[in-house]
């Protein structure tokens, strides 16, 4: 489907290529987006990319760790890894949670955390959990290394011949307190018409110290949730606190979007969904919190 493929060996090779392919060159990792996309501009006659550079199985995209206060996660990690690795499974549950949601099992073998982000999508859900917690993107290039905020990422896009080699995500105070929700068309393999990734730090007295939410699917590109995060602050858990953060969320999603026909159905189905994911978050936390006394 392509004119050259390149499965290079290391970082600095792959950097290497792109830079001498120019925009003729696109990056592939599982290539569950792109290989489609590939497909149709065959379909259609469409010009191919003249280079594919294939970064799977680069070593320095590999592995989750801690560091530096919170958890390094490499851009090639799969959903299936990101599932099923014990660290994230313990520190970072919620990415976890979003993984299993991701695809079929078959997309989650090959689909990478870095990709989901480099794909773009408005509606991908680990970018939604990587901004809804802060998430930094670290990319590589000839020109250096830089850091970069996910959500602002996933907004702007890498420049030419970038690419992510992983992620920092401050470690949560409370890791079991976090839900993540989405609906989809059908209940199978489908795209989200929204999701919710829900992250609260606990306080011993029951208020909410700090709050995380991300949504994605609802605004042009994945984002965290200020205006609703700073009506949890300090409150007491209530099912009129989840209310009226849920109603922040669907305000925000209307101040960026406006009054569109979808808006009909997404409003009140936010509303709801994010109140429900809200009190499903605490209650996992108060919930390890028992168990551990």
């Amino acid at each position: 489907m392509s004119s050259e493929y390149l499965r290079p060996a290391s970082l600095p090779e792959a950097l290497k290529a792109l830079a001498s392919a120019g925009p003729a060159a696109r990056i592939i990792a599982g290539g569950s987006d792109l290989m489609v996309e590939l497909r149709q501009r065959r379909l259609h006659g469409q010009e191919l990319p003249g280079l594919l550079v294939d970064v799977a199985g680069l070593p320095e995209l590999q592995g989750a760790r801690l560091q530096d206060g919170g958890l390094w996660l490499g851009a090639g990690l799969t959903f299936s890894q990101c599932q099923e690795d014990a660290l994230i499974g313990a520190r970072l549950p919620l990415l976890a949670e979003a993984a299993r949601t991701v695809g079929s099992r078959q997309i989650r073998n090959v689909a990478t955390l870095g990709g989901n982000l480099g794909n773009l999508s408005p509606a991908a859900d680990g970018v939604t959990v990587l901004a809804g917690l802060g998430a930094t993107a670290f990319l590589a290039s000839p020109d250096g290394r830089r850091p970069a905020a996910v959500e602002d990422l996933a907004a702007q896009g890498l420049l030419p011949g970038e690419i992510i080699v992983g992620f920092h995500v401050p470690a949560p105070a409370c890791p079991t307190a976090a839900a993540f929700r989405k609906v989809i068309r059908r209940q199978a393999v489908g795209i989200a018409r929204f999701n919710l990734a829900v992250q609260l730090d606990l306080e011993d007295q029951g208020a909410i110290a700090a709050a995380n939410i991300g949504v994605g699917a609802v605004f042009p590109s994945p984002r965290r949730v200020g205006e609703a995060e700073a009506l949890l602050r300090g409150q007491k858990p209530s099912p009129g606190l989840w209310a009226g953060a849920a109603l922040a969320l669907a305000q925000a999603m209307l101040k960026a979007c406006g009054q569109r026909p979808s808006m009909v159905y997404k409003e009140p189905a936010l509303t709801r969904v994010a109140a429900r994911t809200l009190a499903l978050a605490w209650r996992r936390g108060l919930a390890s919190r028992e168990a551990r006394s």
